[in-house]
Parts: structure tokens; sequence; C-alpha cells
């Protein structure tokens, strides 16, 4: 029997794109005053748009693509390993990796964003 894993939505890495996105504001009217040279809107508001496009994709594919079926977990319906780890601020999450055509295919996710049974059961599972 086949049994989905759903990953939770990252609500909070929203607020990190938008810090990253003041900062590189903040940064460049920076360097306008310093160097006075001017700073044109256009490409600016490119680049922001273009970071939040960015994290919206890749969240999109990273949701929902990861399952236990018998004693295998599948990522993308590829058999995965799965390794526990530990991020630089201490939190632990588990890295699951799967070998495709192309090369690996790797998701991350903290104890947050699955649900405590789940995480129970994909530590059990971790090398």
């Amino acid at each position: 029997m086949k049994r989905k894993i759903p990953l939770k939505n990252n609500g909070q890495y929203w607020v990190l794109v938008s810090i990253m996105a003041i900062s590189y504001a903040i940064v460049s009217i920076a360097i306008s005053l310093v160097s006075k040279t001017d700073l044109e809107l256009l490409p600016f508001v490119i680049s922001i748009i273009t970071m939040a496009a960015v994290y919206a994709i890749s969240a999109r594919y990273n949701r929902g693509a990861l399952s236990i079926e018998g004693e295998d977990v599948l990522l993308n319906g590829i058999t995965a390993k799965l390794l526990l780890k530990k991020s630089l601020f201490g939190r632990d999450y588990i890295q699951a990796t799967s070998l495709t055509k192309n090369g690996y295919h790797r998701v991350n996710f903290e104890k947050r964003q699955v649900s405590l049974v789940d995480w129970d059961l994909l530590l059990k599972k971790c090398i």
C-alpha cells in the first residue's frame, strides 16, 4: 500500500525572501549613493520579482513528492535514501535523495513540515 507523506507549505520562507529583497534594495541604494551612479528602477524591480518567482516555483515542486510503499521510501516514484542531518542553526532535518537518470534529486524537510507520526516513521528509516 502506497502512503503519501504531505509536506506542509514553507510559510516562514516567504519572510526570508522578503528580507532578502529588502536587503538587496538597501544595498543597491547605498551603492548608488556612494558611487554616484544612477539607480534604474526596471532592473531593480525585475530582480526582486525574479527572487520571489524562483522561490515560489521551487516550493511548488518540492511539495508532495514523498511517499512510502512497503519498506521503501519513494521520492517522485524512485527509491530514496534518507539521512538525518543538522542545519547550521542546529535544527534536525531529513534529506531524501534519489538517483535519477539525469542525476540526484534531493528534498530537505524539517519536523514542522510533516506530521509527528510521519516524522517518527521517517526517522526510523534514516541511515
